[in-house]
């Protein structure tokens, strides 16, 4: 099944669609699964670049530092990247080696 990049992605988010649907044929839905993994990893890029540019804390109106919101946005979405990749069900025989 030939497989268009979405255009609401990022570059990295791009090359690990690549990877993926040239190296793996997905049925309908794991290409919505690998999708949506791909729309999280661009949501946490520019939660980080965020983050690289306000800090990880603010100060409330009473002066005490918070955490930034972002904080959370790349926390959850690295578990909701992590559970989405997974439930791909990619096989790769690489798994049955022993590493070295």
């Amino acid at each position: 099944m030939t497989t268009k990049v979405p255009q609401d992605i990022n570059a990295r988010a791009v090359a690990l669609w690549v990877s993926i649907t040239n190296e793996h044929d997905l049925a309908y839905h794991q290409i919505e699964l690998l999708h949506r993994a791909t729309e999280v990893i661009t949501l946490i890029d520019e939660a980080l670049e965020t983050l690289k540019l306000e800090g990880s804390t603010y100060h409330d109106k009473f002066d005490q530092p918070k955490p930034h919101p972002c904080v959370s946005i790349v926390q959850q979405g690295i578990k909701l990247e992590k559970e989405l990749i997974r439930e791909l069900y990619l096989d790769d025989d690489d798994d049955e080696e022993d590493p070295v």
